[in-house]
Protein backbone atom coordinates (compact mmCIF):
# COMPACT_ATOMS: atom_id res chain seq x y z
CA UNK A 1 0.00 0.00 0.00
CA UNK A 2 2.78 2.20 0.80
CA UNK A 3 4.39 1.90 -2.93
CA UNK A 4 0.83 2.92 -4.29
CA UNK A 5 1.18 5.81 -1.98
CA UNK A 6 4.29 6.84 -2.93
CA UNK A 7 3.40 6.01 -6.95
CA UNK A 8 0.36 8.73 -6.46
CA UNK A 9 2.31 11.47 -4.42
CA UNK A 10 4.73 11.44 -7.33
CA UNK A 11 2.19 11.36 -10.11
CA UNK A 12 0.90 14.38 -8.32
CA UNK A 13 3.97 16.03 -8.01
CA UNK A 14 4.97 15.87 -11.78
CA UNK A 15 1.32 16.72 -12.73
CA UNK A 16 1.37 19.79 -10.65
CA UNK A 17 4.60 21.08 -12.46
CA UNK A 18 7.28 19.97 -9.72
CA UNK A 19 9.25 18.71 -12.36
CA UNK A 20 9.43 22.15 -13.91
CA UNK A 21 9.79 23.90 -10.32
CA UNK A 22 12.71 21.90 -9.20
CA UNK A 23 14.60 22.36 -12.34
CA UNK A 24 14.34 25.81 -12.39
CA UNK A 25 15.30 26.12 -8.54
CA UNK A 26 18.52 24.09 -9.58
CA UNK A 27 18.93 26.54 -12.57
CA UNK A 28 18.64 29.61 -10.34
CA UNK A 29 20.33 28.85 -7.20
CA UNK A 30 23.37 26.90 -8.67
CA UNK A 31 25.29 27.97 -5.75
CA UNK A 32 23.58 26.10 -3.01
CA UNK A 33 24.78 22.70 -2.30
CA UNK A 34 21.41 22.25 -0.27
CA UNK A 35 19.18 22.81 -3.11
CA UNK A 36 21.05 20.88 -5.20
CA UNK A 37 21.22 17.76 -3.18
CA UNK A 38 17.63 17.62 -3.09
CA UNK A 39 16.87 18.58 -6.16
CA UNK A 40 19.12 15.98 -7.87
CA UNK A 41 17.08 13.36 -5.04
CA UNK A 42 14.00 14.82 -5.95
CA UNK A 43 14.80 14.08 -9.97
CA UNK A 44 16.32 10.66 -9.42
CA UNK A 45 12.82 9.40 -7.56
CA UNK A 46 10.07 11.02 -9.75
CA UNK A 47 13.20 9.30 -12.89
CA UNK A 48 11.71 6.12 -11.76
CA UNK A 49 8.83 6.41 -14.11
CA UNK A 50 9.24 6.30 -17.47
CA UNK A 51 7.03 9.21 -18.29
CA UNK A 52 8.18 11.47 -15.92
CA UNK A 53 12.30 10.52 -16.88
CA UNK A 54 11.43 11.58 -20.45
CA UNK A 55 9.73 15.04 -18.76
CA UNK A 56 13.12 15.49 -16.92
CA UNK A 57 15.38 14.92 -19.73
CA UNK A 58 13.26 17.36 -22.22
CA UNK A 59 12.83 19.81 -19.64
CA UNK A 60 16.70 20.30 -18.86
CA UNK A 61 16.93 18.32 -16.05
CA UNK A 62 20.49 16.72 -16.97
CA UNK A 63 22.01 19.89 -17.36
CA UNK A 64 20.66 20.91 -14.19
CA UNK A 65 22.02 17.89 -12.66
CA UNK A 66 25.58 18.38 -14.49
CA UNK A 67 26.17 21.54 -13.68
CA UNK A 68 25.36 21.15 -9.72
CA UNK A 69 27.88 18.47 -9.64
CA UNK A 70 30.54 20.87 -11.06
CA UNK A 71 29.29 23.77 -9.31
CA UNK A 72 30.54 21.18 -6.26
CA UNK A 73 33.01 19.16 -7.13
CA UNK A 74 34.12 18.39 -3.69
CA UNK A 75 30.57 18.02 -2.00
CA UNK A 76 30.03 14.44 -1.53
CA UNK A 77 26.30 14.23 -0.93
CA UNK A 78 25.55 16.43 -4.60
CA UNK A 79 27.84 14.14 -5.73
CA UNK A 80 26.09 11.04 -5.29
CA UNK A 81 22.51 12.42 -5.43
CA UNK A 82 23.95 13.58 -9.21
CA UNK A 83 25.10 10.52 -9.86
CA UNK A 84 22.19 8.91 -8.66
CA UNK A 85 20.05 11.23 -10.79
CA UNK A 86 21.99 10.59 -14.10
CA UNK A 87 21.78 6.91 -13.13
CA UNK A 88 18.11 7.00 -13.19
CA UNK A 89 17.54 9.33 -16.22
CA UNK A 90 19.75 6.54 -18.19
CA UNK A 91 17.88 4.00 -17.80
CA UNK A 92 16.03 4.57 -20.94
CA UNK A 93 18.50 4.29 -23.18
CA UNK A 94 17.86 7.18 -25.89
CA UNK A 95 18.38 9.49 -22.54
CA UNK A 96 21.78 7.86 -22.43
CA UNK A 97 22.78 9.08 -24.86
CA UNK A 98 21.35 12.83 -24.24
CA UNK A 99 23.16 12.09 -20.81
CA UNK A 100 26.38 11.58 -22.56
CA UNK A 101 25.79 14.88 -24.73
CA UNK A 102 25.18 17.02 -22.30
CA UNK A 103 28.34 16.01 -20.06
CA UNK A 104 26.76 13.48 -17.49
CA UNK A 105 29.36 11.39 -18.03
CA UNK A 106 31.93 13.14 -17.47
CA UNK A 107 30.75 14.60 -14.98
CA UNK A 108 30.04 10.69 -13.27
CA UNK A 109 33.83 9.69 -13.80
CA UNK A 110 35.14 13.40 -12.59
CA UNK A 111 33.10 12.31 -9.21
CA UNK A 112 34.12 8.86 -9.35
CA UNK A 113 37.91 10.11 -9.16
CA UNK A 114 37.28 13.37 -6.73
CA UNK A 115 36.16 10.94 -4.64
CA UNK A 116 37.96 7.78 -4.74
CA UNK A 117 38.37 7.09 -0.98
CA UNK A 118 34.89 6.82 -0.86
CA UNK A 119 32.95 4.01 -1.63
CA UNK A 120 29.53 5.05 -1.47
CA UNK A 121 30.53 7.39 -3.95
CA UNK A 122 32.63 4.83 -6.14
CA UNK A 123 29.56 2.37 -5.76
CA UNK A 124 26.60 5.31 -7.14
CA UNK A 125 28.95 5.95 -9.55
CA UNK A 126 29.48 2.88 -10.67
CA UNK A 127 25.98 1.93 -10.73
CA UNK A 128 25.11 5.30 -12.62
CA UNK A 129 27.68 3.89 -15.61
CA UNK A 130 25.75 0.60 -15.38
CA UNK A 131 23.41 2.44 -16.67
CA UNK A 132 24.31 4.92 -19.39
CA UNK A 133 27.17 2.17 -20.56
CA UNK A 134 23.68 -0.06 -22.02
CA UNK A 135 23.79 2.74 -24.48
CA UNK A 136 26.16 2.89 -27.68
CA UNK A 137 27.30 6.79 -27.46
CA UNK A 138 27.46 6.70 -23.61
CA UNK A 139 29.58 3.47 -23.92
CA UNK A 140 31.85 4.96 -25.90
CA UNK A 141 31.80 8.44 -24.09
CA UNK A 142 32.73 6.24 -20.58
CA UNK A 143 35.93 4.79 -22.45
CA UNK A 144 36.83 8.21 -24.03
CA UNK A 145 36.82 9.69 -20.03
CA UNK A 146 38.52 7.36 -19.05
CA UNK A 147 35.70 5.88 -17.10
CA UNK A 148 37.48 2.28 -17.35
CA UNK A 149 40.43 3.42 -15.79
CA UNK A 150 38.28 5.08 -13.13
CA UNK A 151 36.29 2.37 -12.53
CA UNK A 152 39.16 -0.34 -12.42
CA UNK A 153 41.21 1.88 -9.93
CA UNK A 154 38.24 2.30 -7.17
CA UNK A 155 37.68 -1.04 -7.21
CA UNK A 156 41.54 -2.05 -6.93
CA UNK A 157 40.55 0.68 -3.85
CA UNK A 158 37.80 -1.15 -2.27
CA UNK A 159 38.74 -5.00 -2.99
CA UNK A 160 36.59 -5.72 0.49
CA UNK A 161 32.97 -3.74 -1.02
CA UNK A 162 31.04 -6.95 -2.94
CA UNK A 163 28.59 -4.24 -3.76
CA UNK A 164 31.01 -2.17 -5.36
CA UNK A 165 32.75 -4.52 -7.18
CA UNK A 166 29.87 -6.24 -8.59
CA UNK A 167 28.60 -2.90 -9.71
CA UNK A 168 32.40 -2.51 -11.40
CA UNK A 169 31.81 -5.56 -12.83
CA UNK A 170 28.82 -4.97 -14.45
CA UNK A 171 29.96 -1.59 -16.05
CA UNK A 172 33.14 -3.26 -17.18
CA UNK A 173 31.45 -6.30 -18.45
CA UNK A 174 28.91 -4.06 -20.65
CA UNK A 175 31.98 -2.13 -21.89
CA UNK A 176 33.98 -5.19 -22.76
CA UNK A 177 31.65 -6.92 -25.20
CA UNK A 178 31.26 -4.17 -27.37
CA UNK A 179 33.82 -4.80 -30.78
CA UNK A 180 33.43 -0.48 -31.51
CA UNK A 181 34.90 0.38 -27.71
CA UNK A 182 37.60 -2.61 -28.10
CA UNK A 183 38.57 -0.65 -31.65
CA UNK A 184 38.10 3.05 -29.55
CA UNK A 185 40.48 1.48 -26.59
CA UNK A 186 42.70 0.19 -28.76
CA UNK A 187 42.71 3.73 -31.02
CA UNK A 188 43.38 5.33 -27.70
CA UNK A 189 45.92 3.13 -26.66
CA UNK A 190 47.99 3.58 -29.84
CA UNK A 191 47.69 7.36 -29.34
CA UNK A 192 48.80 7.44 -25.79
CA UNK A 193 52.05 5.37 -26.82
CA UNK A 194 52.75 7.14 -30.21
CA UNK A 195 51.70 4.17 -32.14
CA UNK A 196 49.55 4.57 -35.31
Amino acid sequence: IEEEIEEEIEEEIEEDGGVEVVIKAMKKHKGQPLLQTHGCKVLARLAMDKVARRKIASDGGITAVVEGMEAHKSKVPIQMQGMRALGTLGETKTIGTQIASEGGVQAVVQGIRKHKADPKVQTQGFMALGNLVRDERARLKVVKEGGTRAVVEGMHLHTTDAILQTEGQKVLGFIADDAEVKATIQRLQRSATGFK
